[in-house]
């Protein structure tokens, strides 16, 4: 009881970890704590939006992706905390667990294939792309790699660009 009383002082001091882990036992009732998990889920909320504490994001989004006793099951909104710290804050957990949101259906239809798009009409995901080559040794190479295939498909376009544009007429059909 008295570790509960200092992470609650520490955090009340602005320690964010401390305030996290406080939250995390409010959540869950664990460690003597008295259950209170619309305030430890207030907590993470409000680390995440105003400290951009990734771990936080990620136990917001999982508080109101699983649903706990006074914070109703919302996955959308839960979304939206996983889509924070991994698009701004490059927190691969929050890409992960956006990603399982995805291809489990969580969110309407399944759909693996909208997990984490490297490109998107040949624009690419920068925050994908960063978080997957600062998790390597060789960074640079694992970028080329990942180019290499949207490259291939820019050059093909713009080779064949030319030929389309001299074909002035389709056979048979009168039309260009």
């Amino acid at each position: 009881d008295e570790g509960l009383k200092t992470l609650e002082r520490s955090c009340l001091k602005r320690n964010f970890s401390a305030c996290f882990e406080w939250s995390q036992y409010l959540v869950s009732g664990k460690a003597g704590a008295t259950p209170n998990p619309k305030r430890g889920f207030s907590i993470q909320k409000d680390l995440c939006e105003k400290q951009n504490y990734g771990r936080a994001c990620v136990a917001a989004g999982d508080v109101l992706r699983k649903g706990v006793k006074d914070v109703k099951k919302e996955p959308e909104q839960g979304k939206r905390f996983f889509h924070h710290a991994c698009n701004n804050m490059n927190y691969s957990e929050a890409c992960a667990a956006l990603g399982q949101m995805h291809e489990r259906g969580e969110l309407g239809k399944k759909d693996p294939a909208a997990a984490i798009k490297l490109y998107d009409k040949g624009v690419p995901n920068e925050a994908a792309i960063r978080i997957i080559t600062r998790n390597s040794r060789l960074p640079d190479h694992i970028a080329g790699d990942l180019d290499a295939p949207a490259s291939a498909c820019t050059s093909v376009t713009s080779a064949l660009r030319p030929s389309i544009a001299t074909v002035t007429q389709v056979p048979g059909t009168g039309s260009a």
